[in-house]
């Protein structure tokens, strides 16, 4: 389905209203989207290719989008995800509309971008909405300046320590630096408070 298609489709205010802002998978679709069409007056069909990993997400991303357009059947066609990006590039390659939305991992923006096989998102997203996204999550899925997808979500690493095992220690705080952490984890290990060390 090419760009104007999906705009004369579906108001995209209106799927941000329905699937929440922030998401690629159906919630890419929000962004791709900028028509005035009132809710449940469209019909059409849109195919989301996404990996297995997401569904319950996107099955209830659909069932809140139904919620608003009802005439507008989604289609969710799932692969693993050591699949997705061979049937994703080989579809995008051939130049067939058989897939309209596509889960892509971040790793594939560049590719994406180079081959022009994403729509620049930049032109759908208002600064407001911008704003409501975390800092730096564009970044990721920006290539040349040009936004060309929207996290379905990111994980963030954290790192946390065992007060006890600190004071043990004769330390009262974590460890300033990567060093002194390393350092600590080898005297922990050496004293017999822990038998592994993961950070």
């Amino acid at each position: 389905m090419s760009e104007k298609q999906l705009k004369s489709l579906i108001s995209k205010r209106q799927f941000l209203k329905a699937a929440g802002a922030g998401v690629l998978g159906l919630g890419g679709l929000n962004i791709l989207v900028r028509a005035a069409t009132p809710p449940g007056s469209t019909s059409g069909k849109l195919t989301l290719l996404a990996s297995g990993d997401l569904l319950p997400y996107y099955e209830y991303l659909k069932g809140e989008f139904k919620k608003d357009y009802p005439n507008v059947a989604i289609e969710l066609q799932t692969v693993g995800y050591d699949q997705l990006y061979t049937r994703a590039s080989s579809v995008l390659a051939s130049g067939s509309d058989a897939v309209d939305i596509i889960e892509m991992d971040l790793i594939w923006t560049a590719d994406f971008a180079k081959n022009g096989w994403a729509v620049p998102l930049n032109q759908y997203l208002t600064e407001g909405e911008k704003s409501q996204l975390v800092q730096g999550i564009l970044a990721p899925v920006t290539s040349g300046g040009q936004i060309l997808g929207l996290p379905v979500g990111r994980f963030f690493k954290v790192m946390f320590y065992n007060t006890q095992i600190l004071r043990k220690l004769g330390l009262s705080a974590p460890p300033p630096t990567f060093e002194n952490l390393a350092a600590v984890g080898a005297k922990a290990q050496a004293d017999k408070q822990v038998k592994y060390v993961q950070g």
